[in-house]
C-alpha cells in the first residue's frame, strides 16, 4: 500500500486506537478502539484476562508507525531476496573458479565476494 493511500484510507475511517498484547510468547492479541475510553477499557480488560506486554498506540502513533513499518519491512524482503539469489549464485561460481584447487585460492574468492574463508570451504564440499 502506499503512503498516500494509507493516510487516506486512515482519513476515511477516522482515528483509532490500536491494543495489543501478549498471551504466550508466540501468541498475541490486538484490537482497536474508535475513542480512548473504548482504548483504555479494552486496555483494561486486556490486564485482566492475564496478558502482558499489553500496549496502546495512540491513531497518530499507529498510523505513521504502521507506514513507516510497511515501508522498511518490504525493503527488508527486497533485500532479502536479492541477498538469497546473489548467495546462489556466488555457491555455483565457486567451484568453478576454484577448479579443484588449480584455479582462484579459497581466499582470494572469500576476499572478493566478502564472505568468511570457511564459508568458501563450506561450498566446495570441504567441511
Amino acid at each position: 500500500m502506499r503512503t498516500t493511500t494509507v493516510i487516506a484510507h486512515r482519513a476515511a475511517r477516522g482515528p483509532r486506537w490500536h491494543i495489543s498484547g501478549t498471551i504466550r510468547a508466540d501468541e498475541h492479541d490486538a484490537c482497536y478502539a474508535t475513542t480512548a475510553a473504548l482504548a483504555a477499557a479494552r486496555e483494561a480488560r486486556y490486564q485482566d484476562r492475564g496478558l502482558y506486554m499489553v500496549q496502546v498506540f495512540a491513531p497518530e502513533q499507529y498510523t505513521d508507525i504502521t507506514v513507516e513499518a510497511r515501508r522498511i519491512g518490504d525493503a527488508l524482503r527486497v533485500a532479502r531476496a536479492t541477498v538469497a539469489d546473489l548467495t546462489q549464485q556466488a555457491v555455483a561460481i565457486v567451484p568453478q573458479a576454484n577448479d579443484g584447487g588449480a584455479g582462484v585460492p579459497e581466499t582470494q574468492l572469500a576476499a572478493l565476494l566478502g564472505v568468511d574463508r570457511m564459508t568458501i570451504r563450506g561450498w566446495l564440499g570441504k567441511r
